[in-house]
């Protein structure tokens, strides 16, 4: 079965700056990585994967504490 946790990049990079800033590696750095190595990665993933077509269980994961199942293609 795939599971695919659907958030936008807004969500994770706020998840990612919550995860990783710290005094040696601050925010700025973080927020930097992320747009110019992580988002582009993502993208290309998800352009060329589909992951959210192909799961079986699609996830909006934006609200971390309230996961929505937004598709169940198990059938």
């Amino acid at each position: 079965m795939r599971v695919f946790l659907d958030a936008a990049f807004e969500e994770t990079l706020r998840r990612s700056l919550v995860r990783d800033s710290s005094a040696t590696n601050p925010q700025s750095e973080v927020e930097r990585r992320f747009w110019a190595r992580y988002a582009p990665g993502q993208k290309l993933y998800l352009a060329e994967a589909r992951p959210r077509d192909r799961a079986h269980l699609l996830v909006d994961n934006n609200d971390f504490a309230n996961p929505l199942l937004l598709a169940d293609r198990r059938a």
